[in-house]
Formats: structure tokens, sequence, C-alpha cells
């Protein structure tokens, strides 16, 4: 405990990461938190907004502070000049054992470029990953139906680390500009939800509540059958593979090369198809009938569309 005569904390918390709450606080830390250190003591502390305040209490109890909870009104300038007020609460952990055991753990001083990636087992990166999203992320719900996730992170080490982790996890992300980690196909939104919160105990709500709206408009179309919800929905890649490229060269002048659509890529649209073969100048005047074009693929054992 903290010699601090007034207060006092678990300094040894984050020694070792060792379950599912203390690899959440890390990525929480990660996010919101921050170190002061002062000639007179050092300081952990997070400051979120007042309708978090519930999450304050609970990183209160985890770690075993009795350090009071401060209210207050931050202003920033937004870049019209016009002043924003926020209401914040603020929780300041005064104990230099706490400031250094979480140094140790990854999270120092003017940490928002620089911080690298936990050095957490494997088995805690979704919990540390999900608590880093309470933080700095986003659960965005247009009319309770269409749902997109991002991430807030500016430091490349650890950006990339959260974009390997979830790849692998089958979660599809796009970053489109160096800040930002963004999920928002309906099959990915639904994995990462999964990811973040099946056998999970500690989460903000208020996010969570957004997920489960939409896993309920989900689960409603799907269960219409509406073709994009079901599970061997196959998304358009926006990117070419050399491998695809080859395909639609190997066809010029066998089938109309819009029909590669209909068959052996389904993953590209007909206006895909079109402007790669613009693009790179592909010439095709092959013209075939319905029937012609389903008797080319069935001679050639290729599963026509239909």
């Amino acid at each position: 405990m903290s010699n601090n005569r007034k207060y006092h904390v678990n300094e040894t918390y984050f020694d070792v990461i060792d379950s599912e709450v203390k690899s959440y606080w890390l990525g929480f830390l990660y996010a919101d938190g921050y170190i002061r250190e002062r000639v007179n003591g050092n300081s952990l502390e997070m400051k979120l907004s007042q309708l978090d305040i519930g999450h304050l209490e609970l990183l209160k109890k985890c770690i075993e502070s009795s350090h009071p909870i401060k209210l207050g009104v931050s202003k920033t300038k937004g870049k019209n000049g016009k002043e924003h007020f926020s209401h914040m609460a603020t929780l300041s952990m005064y104990s230099n054992s706490l400031v250094e055991s979480i140094k140790k753990q990854g999270v120092h001083s003017r940490k928002t470029f620089t911080i690298d990636k936990p050095n957490i087992k494997e088995e805690y990166y979704r919990h540390f990953i999900r608590g880093f999203f309470d933080g700095d992320g986003c659960c965005y719900l247009r009319d309770n139906k269409v749902a997109n996730y991002s991430f807030a992170c500016a430091s490349p080490n650890l950006k990339q680390f959260i974009i390997e982790e979830l790849n692998k996890n089958s979660i599809h992300t796009n970053c489109y500009n160096p800040l930002t980690i963004e999920i928002g196909r309906y099959h990915s939104v639904v994995k990462l939800y999964h990811y973040f919160y099946d056998d999970s105990t500690i989460y903000l709500k208020r996010k969570k509540d957004k997920g489960d709206q939409f896993i309920e408009y989900f689960n409603y179309k799907k269960n219409l059958g509406v073709y994009c919800f079901q599970d061997d929905f196959v998304h358009i890649e926006r990117e070419w593979s050399e491998e695809d490229i080859n395909i639609v060269k190997s066809y010029v002048n066998k089938i109309p090369l819009s029909y590669l659509s209909f068959s052996i890529l389904p993953h590209k649209s007909i206006n895909q198809i079109n402007r790669l073969c613009k693009k790179l100048n592909i010439k095709n005047d092959k013209r075939m009938s319905r029937k012609s074009y389903e008797e080319y693929f069935v001679s050639n054992n290729i599963q026509p569309y239909s």
C-alpha cells in the first residue's frame, strides 16, 4: 500500500498482468491514462467524461484506491476558435511506486506517439484491446442499424499491433488516415463484437449497448434472408491481387469478362472488372449468350452463376 498518510492504493496491482481485468485496465490506461511527475511526488491519473464516472469508481475498486474523484470543467478551443466546455471526472492516484510499476508495463509520459505494444501474454490481448477501445475508441450507430467501430491511435507500433491482432481473428480493418483504425464491414463488426464481449466481465457499458443494438439488427436481417447478412456472403474487394488480374487476362476473348463476376471472381463487381480492363488496356471482343456462357462453364467444370 501507499505510504501516503491520507489515501492508499494497491501499488503492486500492475506489477504482473495476469488476469482479464488487469489487462483491460492496462489497455484503458494506454488510451486515457497519464503520468504526472513532480518534485514532490508522482501520480497516475485518468480523466473521463462525468458520464463515465462509474467506470472510474470501478477502477478505484479494482486497484483498491481511496483517492477521491474530482469533478471539473475542461475548456478547449475548436478550429473555428469557438470554445467548448466538457464536464470531466478525474482520478489522481499519488504513488511513486505505482507510477514506476505502470511504467514497466509501457505507460510513460508523452506516450501518444511513442507507446509500444504491451508485454503481456497473448491470451490477454483481446482484453487489452477492449480496454484501449473503451478509452480511445468509438462505436458509431446510424439509425440504430449500421455500426462502425473505430480506434484513435497515433503510435505506429501500437497501431500495427492492434491491426495484426484483429486481422488474425478475421476482422477486416481500414486505415483511412494515420491516426485511426476502422472496422465497418457488417461481418467484421459482428466478429469484433464477439471478440470484445464473449465471456468478458469488464467493459464500458454504453459502448457495448450500441454493439448490442447492431447485433439485434444484424440477426433480424439475417433471419429475413438478406444476402449480405448471411454467413456465405462474399464481400467485394477493392484491391486487385496479381492472381485475380491473371485470371482476367486468361479469359480474354474466351468469354465476356463481366461474366467472371458471376463465377470465378464473385468478390469483384462488374464495374470493377470493367475499370481494370480500361486501366490495363485489356480489350475483349467476345460475345456470348447466357446459354452459351452456361455451357462453357459446365464443359470446363466451372460452376456458373445462377
